[in-house]
C-alpha cells in the first residue's frame, strides 16, 4: 500500500504541525537575570512590592503578574469600600461628589484589572503594558478630585496610594511579560 499525497501536502502537514505544536504549548515567561530584587526597585514602593512577588524565587513571571493584579484588584475594591462608607457615614458632606468621583475611578480601576487579566490568560501579552498605564492612570485620579489635595480625607488618601503601589507593581510586571525576548515556549 502506498501513500499518496498532493503537491501541497508538506505545506499542509508542515502547518498542522505548527498549529498543534504551537497550541499545545503553555507559554511562560523565565527569569533570566530579572527576578524581584529588579523588578522591585522599579515601582513605586518596593516594600510592598517584595511583599506581593517576593516569594516567588524563579518561579514564572506570569504567576507574578497573576499576583500582581490580584493584589491590585483587592486593593481597588478596598479603596471603593472606604470611599463608600465615608459616603454613607456623612462624614464629609462637603465631599460627597469628590467621594463618588473616587469611586467610580476605583471601579474603573477594577474593570481595567479584569481586562488584563482576561488578555493575559489569552495571551494578548502586547496589550498589558497599555492597559497597565491605563489603571494607573485609573488609580492615580481620585487625588485630582481634591482641590486643594489637603482636603482628601486620609482613608480616601492612603487607599489610592496603596492602589497606586499595587497598579505600580502591574505595570512593571507588564512590561517584563510583554518582553517578546522572554517569551518562550514550555519545554
Amino acid at each position: 500500500m502506498v501513500f499518496s499525497c498532493p503537491k501541497n501536502c508538506s505545506i499542509i502537514f508542515v502547518s498542522l504541525s505548527l498549529f498543534l505544536l504551537i497550541d499545545a504549548q503553555a507559554i511562560h515567561v523565565n527569569f533570566d537575570d530579572d527576578g524581584p530584587a529588579d523588578l522591585c526597585p522599579k515601582t513605586r514602593n518596593s516594600t510592598f512590592c517584595f511583599q506581593i512577588i517576593g516569594s516567588f524565587g524563579n518561579d514564572s513571571f506570569m504567576e507574578m503578574m497573576k499576583a500582581a493584579i490580584k493584589s491590585a484588584s483587592q486593593l481597588a475594591e478596598l479603596a471603593a469600600d472606604q470611599a463608600r462608607e465615608l459616603l454613607i457615614q456623612g462624614k464629609y458632606p462637603a465631599l460627597n461628589d469628590q467621594l463618588k468621583s473616587c469611586i467610580g475611578n476605583y471601579t474603573q480601576t477594577n474593570l481595567d484589572l479584569f481586562t488584563m487579566q482576561r488578555d493575559l490568560k489569552a495571551g494578548y501579552y502586547d496589550s498589558l503594558p497599555p492597559e497597565a498605564n491605563a489603571v494607573l492612570a485609573d488609580a492615580g485620579a481620585c487625588d485630582s478630585q481634591f482641590q486643594p489635595p489637603s482636603s482628601e480625607p486620609a482613608e480616601v488618601k492612603k487607599g489610592t496610594q496603596d492602589l497606586l503601589d499595587a497598579c505600580s507593581l502591574v505595570l512593571v510586571v507588564s512590561q517584563i511579560v510583554y518582553e517578546p525576548s522572554r517569551v518562550e515556549p514550555d519545554s
